[in-house]
Order: structure tokens, then sequence, then C-alpha cells
């Protein structure tokens, strides 16, 4: 009978320590962006843009950097921002889409976040 606990005890801590060791892993493979540069840019899809650049509101000031699209209607902007492992393109055709938005009359300002494409280096999380 003694033999028998320690066995299910032993099969339980193994399971515990590769519960935690996958769990550690899978964190850390969330929170390693691949820094990639846009694959697209937006003379691809002849549109008008202008390279932009701003600081982050955070005590490190990493400098973003981006483009703006801008349309005829000067009152209507969307901040498009993509995800992770991305950059401001977005990639997939993402461009192809914000001409499409740009075509309705939106003006779009599309960026690289904080440790993304061409802005600064910066932690995730």
């Amino acid at each position: 009978m003694k033999k028998l606990i320690i066995i299910l005890i032993s099969i339980i801590l193994l399971l515990l320590i590769i519960y935690i060791g996958l769990s550690l892993y899978i964190t850390n493979l969330a929170y390693a962006a691949e820094r990639k540069t846009p694959e697209e840019t937006p003379p691809d899809y002849s549109l008008i843009y202008e390279n932009v650049s701003f600081k982050s509101y955070s005590e490190d000031d990493i400098e973003l950097k981006g483009w703006w699209i801008p349309s005829e209607k000067e009152d209507i902007a969307i901040v498009w921002v993509h995800g992770l492992d991305s950059e401001r393109s977005g990639g997939e055709g993402k461009l192809e889409m914000i001409k499409e938005i740009n075509n309705m009359g939106y003006s779009l300002l599309t960026f690289d976040l904080r440790g993304h494409g061409e802005s600064g280096a910066a932690p995730l999380g």
C-alpha cells in the first residue's frame, strides 16, 4: 500500500512539474515578439502617405514609427493597430483593406507598436 501511494505521489509530482514547465514555456513564447519590417508599403497600392514618428507616452519615450494616409475629408480618421508579431502594414494584404477604407473617405494612421517593426525596442507585457 505504501508503495502504491509513493508511486501515485511521484506521478502527480511529475505531472505537476511538466505542467509548470509547459506553462512557463508557452508564456515565454507569448511575450517574445518576432520583429518584422513592413512586407508591403502604401505605394504598392497607389496610396499617398507620409512617414510619421512620435514618442510613446511612457517613461522610456520610445519612438514609434508609422504612416499617415490622408483622405480628402480632413475630419475623419482611423487608427489602425496591428497584432502581436506583426507590423504597420499588417501583412497578408491588410494594406488592400486600408486602401478600401481610405477610398471611403477615411484618413488612416497606422504605426508599429513598441518592440515591433521599425519602432524602438521595448519589452512586452
